[in-house]
């Protein structure tokens, strides 16, 4: 959007490539200088890496940066891309990815199908319309964020690439989404990115995850040097003194007031004020640059300095519409504020600051009348006329924001729903009526709810309710609320809302009624309120029907599953199936991919609680594939979880890490904080398995906190579930007993009924049982069993069998125990495992040592195997107790590789390509590359062929991508 420039003294707009900055920008930086060279030294030797510099308007950013630029852009340098980010571009979607990728286009037909779809869409360079199966709504972004990743790691293949973004707090929301989410998964390619941002501005969050290098103020002695070096002459120590506190060592600042003091002043003769004005005599420096200027020529620096792009074209043109001309200019070339490239195409202010100050020079008429004269000069160009004409507008008017509205969609087609929000804001402000404001506002909360900004649509909902819709555009607008809060804020408050909005609407518009109902399901679930998921299941189901089948199916899935979570999983289970066979025969729409695949995961998982661990593993590894590879990060973030419980619910641990490590990773990529959470406590629960003790710790505080933060029972269980596996495994029963105590209270409270959901309960009963609880632990023992009848699940009876083995008496536990075996050794090793290290302990106990070694011999192999390194050394113990003589056993793959390399290596085995690895895990071909080396390095092998048959040998091979 083509923003006016600030008045504010801390509001800069930098075009990269200007008249060179003063080298006295650069006094007193040695440690930044020397940083940035070894940045670009680290680049040119084939690594990645991303640095962003910070600090306030004048500290050096962009001179630090053309500098940066320079170095690279010597003969057998760097590729340089450079960005120029424009407050007045900062809403025009992908402007900032535009600047960066244009010496790249003939790179882009060579990208996979959808990802150069994707990004030919964002760029304006091919049809708008993404493909059917590719990516849809917000998640078209991401699809642009991934086609960049491969396009400059394509573009490094030819030698190191530097990408240069100067003031990246203006980046478009679009752009910088796409550059960050390339720079956090850059690796082995070659690339630096490097992107300055001022700390007095807002930047995008994206940027908080790259690391960052601070410009402070100069000391004393570059202060002096810099003060004399404007003056050209020496100044008083005490003047440099006072000048240095007044501007904290600011280099602009400095320079400025150097210039502006009188000679009394300088030579410490006359009192400078205090404070001193800083930002105040900046701007009237800049302003005084224009003393002298003709009129003609200040009117043509004020069109220059409207425009929200340098081309000096569509300034031309302009010009033209305000009866100027380029020669009108001349006045102010000559005098250094501007420069105009050879061969006329883009026009640079001498300063950002300069055409900040020529702009709030003037009067809002004579803005208003620049931006019209530029809209008439863009009619080529809509979405930028548009801009032009709001900013021109001197009230409501409908023509305007019309044009606006298109505008936006116009944006939205390409992925860039930030800008298109911003857009519609603007639109709704423009609007004359209320009810089309109240629709633009609502378009605009959508918008950003795609740009996953999620604050920012309850503030656009809140204006659109002010605007005082209608009943059903009142209703639409807080189930949009509801939704979004279920997935990034509270799934609890999201239900409530959902809940009451349904009621009011239900006269009105029955089947959006229904909708809402539907949804406060999840969110009720979600939340770990498992009695009132179920009540509001019910009541959905029940009114969905006769309004539409897909709905009926939705509401008839969700009801399936809440039985399940309630404890109750065969009283609608025919319900299930029938919906889950309608909604998966579906095809995959563009406008309905998404839910529809977020309900067929769902119905994985559920299916993982009743024990079809088989049909939920293939359902899951279809819904994966087709998610990969329509580019829906966000939604592999929720599957990759679900992937997680079943592979370790199926015993499959590294293969569960992997999953539940690269969700972690996707929803903070994406934003999906109720999602992060989950994923958090699956990785907790991963690592407790595999031992892996800091790595669950860590995890499960992180989760514990988000789930604290957004009221969510069901993460508890989840949490102190892991930490007592974990506990169990290390061989500290105690504080395995305190942590599933936690587990079982938290469970309590929600209303979780069905032992199969989160799988602590027997890992309660054998903590008990070893610190010497017996009653609590027949207790516990009692309550699984009675679930486990109920629904009658391989796993539950079979850890059931387990526990009584360790309670019985000598004369019944092998009985238990070889019951218990039986039943796990078809659904999971590590459960199969577990009960030989227990049967074989209760064995040596015995004293029926010959036993005890082969069941506690196969326990360590298969623990080793799996990767689960606590237990394999618990199983060691028991061996020599047995007089065993115990060889230490060799690191398995699964417990020397990396969740990525684990991931990688199951694809080899599938037979996939290095680029067609890249495309899938969202990383480019040299990262993969790299990856395999490592691999190689540690499994000792040296070929595809080797690797292969040592993943298959090892079964790593199955359900980890």
């Amino acid at each position: 959007m083509p923003v006016a420039p600030s008045e504010s003294g801390n509001s800069l707009v930098v075009v990269i490539g200007t008249t060179p900055h003063d080298p006295g920008m650069l006094l007193g930086r040695d440690a930044e200088l020397e940083r940035c060279g070894g940045f670009l030294e680290r680049v040119r030797g084939g690594a990645s890496a991303a640095l962003v510099i910070v600090g306030n308007p004048g500290a050096g950013k962009t001179a630090l940066l053309d500098h940066l630029i320079t170095v690279a852009s010597a003969p057998g340098g760097f590729t340089v891309l450079q960005a120029r980010c424009l407050e007045a571009e900062s809403e025009i979607s992908y402007s900032g990815l535009a600047d960066v990728t244009r010496p790249l286009r003939g790179l882009i037909d060579a990208l996979p199908r959808v990802q150069a779809r994707a990004l030919q869409a964002a760029l304006a360079l091919g049809p708008s319309a993404a493909p059917i199966a590719g990516p849809a709504g917000g998640e078209q972004r991401f699809a642009v964020a991934i086609a960049t990743l491969t396009l400059l790691a394509a573009a490094a293949e030819a030698g190191p690439v530097v990408v240069a973004v100067d003031d990246a707090h203006w980046l478009d929301s679009a752009s910088a989404e796409a550059l960050v989410f390339t720079a956090r998964r850059l690796g082995t390619e070659g690339v630096g990115m490097v992107f300055t941002a001022r700390r007095t501005e807002p930047w995008p969050a994206h940027f908080e995850a790259l690391s960052t290098m601070g410009l402070e103020g100069l000391d004393a002695a570059a202060a002096a040097a810099l003060v004399t070096r404007v003056r050209a002459r020496p100044v008083p120590a005490e003047v440099t003194m006072r000048l240095r506190a007044a501007t904290g060592g600011n280099p602009l600042a400095l320079a400025t007031l150097a210039v502006a003091l009188d000679e009394a002043q300088l030579l410490g003769k006359a009192p400078i004020p205090d404070p001193l004005p800083v930002d105040a005599t900046i701007r009237r420096g800049f302003v005084r640059r224009m003393t002298g200027l003709p009129p003609a020529c200040r009117d043509a620096l004020l069109v220059a300095a409207a425009a929200d792009a340098p081309q000096l074209d569509a300034v031309a043109v302009a010009l033209g519409e305000s009866g100027l001309s380029v020669a009108d200019l001349e006045a102010a070339e000559s005098r250094g504020l501007i420069a105009i490239r050879p061969g006329g195409g883009e026009l640079a202010f001498d300063h950002p600051l300069l055409r900040s100050a020529i702009y709030h020079d003037a009067s809002p008429p004579a803005r208003r009348a620049a931006h019209a004269a530029l809209a008439r000069a863009l009619a080529a160009a809509p979405e930028r006329r548009a801009w032009h004409l709001a900013l021109a507008a001197a009230g409501p008017d409908e023509s305007v924001a019309a044009d606006l509205a298109d505008a936006a969609r116009q944006a939205q087609r390409r992925g860039g729903h930030g800008g298109a929000s911003r857009a519609l804001e603007l639109a709704a402000r423009l609007s004359p009526s209320a009810d089309r404001r109240a629709i633009r506002l609502f378009e605009a909360a959508q918008a950003a709810a795609f740009a996953g900004q999620a604050t920012r649509v309850n503030d656009l909902l809140d204006a659109g309710l002010a605007a005082g819709p209608d009943a059903v555009l009142r209703a639409r607008m807080q189930h949009m609320r509801g939704r979004v809060a279920m997935f990034s804020a509270s799934p609890l408050r999201a239900g409530h809302l959902l809940l009451a909005e349904a009621d009011r609407v239900e006269g009105v518009d029955a089947a959006l009624a229904a909708e809402m109902r539907i949804d406060t399901a999840p969110a009720m679930s979600l939340s770990g309120r498992v009695p009132e998921a179920l009540t509001v299941a019910i009541d959905a189901y029940r009114r969905a029907q006769g309004l539409d089948d897909d709905l009926a199916a939705r509401a008839g899935l969700l009801l399936g599953m809440a039985r399940i979570l309630a404890g109750d999983p065969q009283s609608d289970r025919p319900l299930f199936e029938a919906s889950l066979a309608r909604l998966a025969g579906r095809p995959l729409a563009a406008d309905s991919a998404l839910d529809l695949l977020v309900y067929l995961s769902a119905a994985a998982q559920a299916l993982s609680w009743v024990g079809e661990l088989d049909r939920a593993a293939h359902l899951i590894a279809e819904i994966r594939e087709r998610t990969r590879d329509a580019l829906l990060p966000g939604l592999l973030s929720f599957v990759l979880g679900v992937s997680s419980d079943i592979e370790l619910r199926r015993g499959r641990l590294a293969a569960a890490h992997a999953a539940a490590a690269e969700s972690v990773q996707l929803a903070a990529d994406t934003g999906a904080g109720t999602q992060r959470a989950f994923a958090l406590a699956r990785l907790g629960t991963a690592a407790a398995a595999m031992g892996l003790a800091e790595e669950c710790r860590t995890s499960v505080a992180l989760a514990l906190a988000v789930g604290e933060e957004a009221d969510m029972w069901g993460i508890p269980v989840r949490g102190y579930a892991a930490l007592g596996l974990l506990a169990l495994g290390a061989g500290d029963p105690g504080e395995a007993g305190r942590a599933l105590d936690q587990a079982e209270h938290a469970a309590e409270r929600g209303g979780l009924g069905h032992p199969g959901v989160i799988a602590y309960a027997g890992d309660h009963v054998e903590a008990l049982v070893r610190v010497g609880r017996r009653p609590e632990a027949e207790r516990a023992l009692g309550r699984l069993e009675a679930q486990a009848r109920i629904s009658q699940g391989t796993w539950e009876v079979g850890v059931a069998a387990r526990c009584h083995g360790l309670l019985a008496p000598a004369v019944a536990a092998d009985g238990h125990f070889a019951q218990a075996l039986a039943l796990l050794e078809p659904v999971s090793a590590f459960e199969a495992a577990r009960t030989r290290l227990c049967w074989g302990e209760s064995l040596r106990r015995r004293r029926q040592r010959g036993q005890a070694r082969k069941l506690l011999d196969q326990a360590l192999d298969t623990f080793a195997k799996l990767g689960a390194v606590t237990w394999a050394g618990q199983a060691e113990i028991e061996l020599e107790a047995s007089g065993a003589v115990v060889h230490r056993t060799i690191p398995a793959p699964a417990s020397q590789l990396t969740p990525r390399e684990f991931q990688i290596c199951a694809l080899v085995a599938q037979g996939a390509t290095n680029p067609e690895i890249a495309a899938k895990l969202f990383l480019s071909r040299k990262t993969i590359e790299a990856h395999l080396g490592h691999i190689f390095a540690k499994l000792g092998v040296r070929s595809r062929t080797e690797l292969t048959r040592l993943i298959i040998q090892n079964g790593l091979s199955e359900g980890a991508a």
